[in-house]
């Protein structure tokens, strides 16, 4: 056996002792990195196999660093509509209705974030609130009662009823 093969199987039997022992890479006693974090405490993560430091505190690694923080960064970024896309107008129920219509399918075709759909969706309903009063208002400012469905109900069912009777 060679005196590489022969550290390979030491280093094997002292992790699976260690590992045994309660000693895995959790454990109070495993190494660390000796890297600080941003509030001044030391850095638990496991170190790089060679390395005193983990990937975010090795000195060497800095272009590497640099581009997973961009890249993490475009990941996360939230799809958003261009700039030049147009504003709507929304003054009525059914523009609302087009509106969401609209945001449901760009999300289905992955060109918005579900996130920035969600926001559509609540300020839809604030909006749909505010025509409702501004309808109301605008009746009661006119002279006209505001729509009661119950009421309105019990209406034609009195006159369907004094229709039958009278073709009786």
């Amino acid at each position: 056996m060679s005196i590489s093969e022969r550290r390979e199987v030491d280093s094997k039997e002292s992790t699976t002792q260690a590992c045994k022992e309660g000693a895995g890479a959790n454990s109070p006693t495993a190494r660390a990195c000796v890297g600080m974090t941003k509030n001044r405490t030391p850095c638990r993560a496991t170190p790089q196999s060679g390395s005193s430091f983990c990937f975010l505190h090795d000195p060497d690694k800095g272009d590497e660093q640099r581009r997973a923080r961009q890249a993490g960064g475009n990941t996360r970024a939230a799809k958003a509509l261009d700039a030049e896309t147009p504003a709507m107008d929304i003054q009525a129920v059914a523009d609302v209705k087009g509106l969401l219509s609209d945001t449901i399918h760009q999300v289905r075709i992955g060109q918005i974030d579900p996130k920035i759909a969600n926001c559509v969706g609540y300020l839809s309903g604030i909006l749909l609130k505010v025509i409702e009063v501004g309808d109301l208002v605008q009746r009661i400012s006119m002279g006209l009662q505001a729509p009661n469905p119950v009421k309105d109900a019990l209406e034609r069912a009195k006159a369907r009823r004094t229709a039958k009777g009278a073709r009786a």
